[in-house]
């Protein structure tokens, strides 16, 4: 069976981040289809309904800019908000089978205890590291899942960090020559002509917020209604953690001892930050 997963990222605004997270919404190729259809037919009617009150129409769902109301959302108020998900839920999610596989992170701790991922670039680490994760999770969901013999199709939202993500993939499977069955490819796609990015834009942004409320020292929130609806549909079934950072010490200590071995320590002098 041919398998699709979409990607999209999402990170709190700090720099760097405090909360960074990398999603992957998973389906068969048919299931999307289904999804797909529905999505754009509950945007059409969203637009219809624009359009006779006289207001803007929206090109598209986008988390971020439905959240703090701005963009194509900067007139929408919170119950307007909350239908217009409801419907994308309820129409289109529910009774199509997904699975979110996610990770997130603190970068800016990540940064502090590791000078050398800083001093190269923090974000790149956590698009690397957490594809890797996630295409790991994917070898443990979806041959049960989906048969085996399955492949999967990865597609992520088009980024300034496509080459990375590109390099993650062929290095898990490098690393993982036994995986490479199950991975047919990886591309970018804008949303634009992607629709399924828009709910794979919704699951990250729900993630990313469902760690970030939880960091310590930050003002308690409730979670989110709109997470809280989207868990509670029955063919949904989601696996999204937090990368601990003592993983990512124990990272740190295995690559610096290779550097050490290769006669390369200096790449991790912190002088050199």
């Amino acid at each position: 069976m041919l398998v699709v997963g979409y990607i999209d990222e999402s990170y709190s605004g700090e720099n760097p981040p405090l909360t960074f997270g990398l999603n992957c919404v998973v389906a068969a190729g048919s299931e999307w289809f289904w999804i797909e259809s529905a999505w754009n037919r509950v945007l059409e009617r969203k637009n219809k309904e624009l359009e006779a009150q006289g207001r803007q129409r929206i090109s598209r769902y986008h988390s971020t800019d439905l959240s703090n109301f701005a963009g194509d959302f900067k007139d929408w108020d919170g119950p307007e908000r909350t239908d217009f998900t409801d419907r994308l839920l309820q129409h289109a999610i529910r009774g199509n089978w997904m699975l979110s596989v996610g990770f997130t992170a603190n970068l800016k701790e990540i940064g502090e205890v590791w000078p050398r991922v800083m001093r190269e670039g923090v974000m790149q680490f956590g698009y690397h590291a957490m594809l890797r994760y996630i295409m790991l999770k994917l070898v443990q969901y979806v041959p049960p899942a989906y048969g085996e013999g399955s492949e999967i199709i990865l597609i992520h939202d088009r980024c300034a960090y496509d080459g990375i993500l590109l390099s993650a993939f062929n290095y898990f499977l490098k690393e993982r020559p036994d995986c490479a069955p199950l991975f047919r490819s990886i591309a970018p796609m804008g949303w634009e002509k992607c629709i399924p990015l828009q709910p794979a834009d919704f699951v990250a942004y729900e993630v990313m917020k469902e760690t970030h409320r939880l960091r310590p020292g930050l003002k308690y929130r409730d979670r989110r209604l709109s997470l809280k609806a989207f868990l509670d549909i029955d063919t949904v079934g989601a696996d999204c953690m937090e990368i601990p950072t003592e993983k990512v010490l124990e990272w740190k200590e295995q690559v610096e001892a290779k550097d050490r071995a290769r006669g390369k320590a200096y790449l991790n002098d912190p002088s050199g930050v």
